[in-house]
């Protein structure tokens, strides 16, 4: 049996960038620039159909809930009971609470039929699965021809921190990439939308600066035990991680920390007319 599995879904204890919805909000609102982009190309109206792939506690589909009106619909997918629970509690007693739905699921089978979305987003998500391919796949699956897929994820490999231990900097970021599941998930969006043999495909990115280390802390390591799972990918010993945390600070308290990264955002549309799946959503569906 997988241990990164249970009956249902992924097991968030074993996803090794597992976040706490603490943690989640507050990226959330650290995100807000990042969201506008997403939503901006995913183009939805009045009466769409919208699915949101790894909803996390619901905030962002709640906000596309206000946009389809009653006569649309927004589903939230994600694995975390906890988050699904806490979605659907801040979704209670809303006036968007008859257009808005939550549901555990795995992101690699979603249990929905063919078509039945008119655009799906999915945000941070494919950085924390295996299988990013195959949730891709899911994804086109349910949008219906004609339909938009936005996808955005965090390319750990664009990550630069301003400190004199360079060459720790550059085992710290590579390390920080081995702690997800898919570190680089951002840069392969590109080659795995045309996979899908999606049309109009357009590429945004999302450049986040940080000025301030605690802040940097808190969203881009907000991961917990981080410190433990970056030693652990065998690139940095604890002595030199703290030696680079040191300098890091410093740095804030003098006034001049900057840190710099990419979250790559993808946008295509599904073919009005598919004569065929392709291969890689044939294999996704055996």
């Amino acid at each position: 049996m997988n241990p990164s599995r249970k009956e249902g879904g992924l097991d968030p204890n074993h996803n090794p960038g597992y976040l706490r919805h603490e943690a989640l909000d507050h990226l959330a609102k650290f995100a807000v620039p990042l969201k506008s982009r997403i939503d901006k190309r995913l183009k939805i109206g009045v009466g769409d159909r919208v699915l949101d792939l790894g909803c996390g506690t619901g905030l962002d589909a709640l906000l596309l809930a206000r946009v389809v009106g009653d006569g649309g619909i927004v589903i939230g997918i994600d694995y975390d009971e906890e988050l699904v629970a806490r979605a659907r509690l801040r979704a209670a007693n809303t006036e968007e609470s008859g257009r808005v739905g939550y549901l555990r699921a795995d992101a690699g089978s979603i249990p929905f039929a063919d078509a039945a979305f008119d655009a799906c987003r999915c945000e941070r998500l494919l950085q924390h699965c295996p299988d990013g391919a195959r949730i891709l796949s899911e994804m086109v699956r349910v949008t219906k021809n004609g339909g938009r897929i936005v996808v955005a994820d965090t390319d750990w490999g664009t990550l630069s921190i301003d400190t004199p231990h360079v060459e720790i900097e550059r085992r710290v970021v590579r390390s920080l990439a081995g702690v997800f599941l898919d570190g680089y998930a951002g840069r392969k969006l590109f080659g795995r939308m045309k996979e899908q043999r999606l049309e109009k495909i357009a590429i945004d990115v999302w450049t986040v600066i940080w000025k301030d280390f605690h802040e940097f802390r808190t969203t881009s390591l907000a991961v917990e035990d981080i410190e433990r799972k970056i030693v652990n990918q065998g690139l940095v010993s604890a002595s030199e991680l703290n030696l680079f945390w040191e300098s890091l600070e410093r740095a804030h308290q003098r006034g001049v920390f900057f840190a710099s990264g990419s979250v790559v955002i993808v946008v295509g549309s599904k073919p009005a007319a598919r004569n065929r799946k392709s291969p890689a959503a044939r294999g996704a569906r055996e």
